[in-house]
């Protein structure tokens, strides 16, 4: 066989030789994705027409239908975003805005964590039915819920019935609602809309943690603070016990002084008694007692 045949071959094969590490490479297992650190409901309520599914699909997905028909039931979304550092997964539920689907859209009120409220500014009869919806709230959301009322079709400035000005004296009187307007067609400020409802429940949840923690820390600080009270309490029971020894025993010396004065007389036995009897615990704190006691009594007594 030609020698030049060899050496093409052998070139070949190490060209192939460096496939492997090519399939290894590509073998490579990709990273798992991070997993979200929140994952939060959020149902968007209001009367039919007024552009609910619009907003979803234009938050969710950035699309826009014309002619949308009208949700049946509900029907949701999953978006995720990231806000705080946190990574947060979106369930947006789309209720229908038809009374007669009220009691199967009431089961989703429960677990919400944000409702956004909407009325089309084209049309004061979704504006007058707020009330109705925020019985609805009261009724079946959770107080801690955050509300976002949202006017749309902002891209219909000329038609428009329902001023910013009233929509937000309307707001005004509901503690914790914030109020914004959009137009999901021209997709104006939709997505600021959700993101600052998602930020406000972040927050809220951030300080309810940070004041669970404050109450732990607290409890432990009492736990800490009542143990060293019953401590103390001890110690002072002790510290009483021992007085009411000393004066008892101060009274036996007081006993055996007075036969010191009577007699006149003292010898070493009683001596060596009187300080027997003073030794108890407490005179440990008073190291001076004894000697004291000793002295006094050699000094004030008949010469020996």
């Amino acid at each position: 066989m030609d020698s030049r045949y060899e050496i093409q071959r052998r070139a070949g094969g190490g060209s192939a030789n460096a496939s492997p590490a090519l399939g290894a490479q590509s073998r490579r297992r990709k990273m798992p994705p991070r997993p979200a650190d929140y994952k939060l409901q959020i149902i968007i309520i209001g009367s039919r027409g007024v552009g609910k599914t619009s907003l979803m699909e234009r938050f969710t997905d950035d699309t826009f239908c014309e002619a949308c028909k009208s949700t049946v039931g509900v029907d949701f979304k999953i978006k995720t975003v990231e806000l705080r550092g946190k990574k947060i997964r979106l369930q947006i539920w789309d209720t229908a805005g038809q009374e007669r689907f009220n009691s199967i859209t009431s089961a989703y009120y429960r677990g919400a964590k944000g409702i956004v409220l909407v009325y089309d500014i084209t049309k004061q009869e979704t504006f007058d039915d707020l009330p109705k919806w925020m019985k609805m709230i009261d009724k079946y959301a959770s107080e801690e819920a955050e509300l976002l009322l949202v006017g749309n079709k902002l891209d219909c400035e000329t038609d428009r019935i329902i001023t910013k000005q009233t929509a937000e004296r309307f707001t005004s009187r509901i503690s914790g609602m914030r109020f914004c307007e959009a137009s999901a067609k021209d997709n104006f400020n939709v997505e600021e809309c959700f993101l600052k409802l998602v930020d406000d429940i972040l927050a809220k949840d951030e300080v309810e943690e940070l004041r669970a923690e404050m109450e732990e820390v607290r409890d432990s600080y009492l736990e800490e603070e009542v143990y060293q009270v019953q401590e103390l309490r001890r110690e002072l029971d002790r510290s009483n016990k021992n007085c009411r020894i000393l004066q008892y025993r101060l009274r036996k010396v007081e006993q055996k002084s007075l036969r010191v004065a009577q007699t006149g007389h003292v010898d070493g036995e009683l001596l060596r008694n009187l300080e027997q009897d003073l030794k108890v615990r407490v005179v440990d704190e008073w190291p001076n007692l004894v000697r004291t006691t000793r002295y006094v009594l050699l000094t004030s007594g008949p010469t020996w």
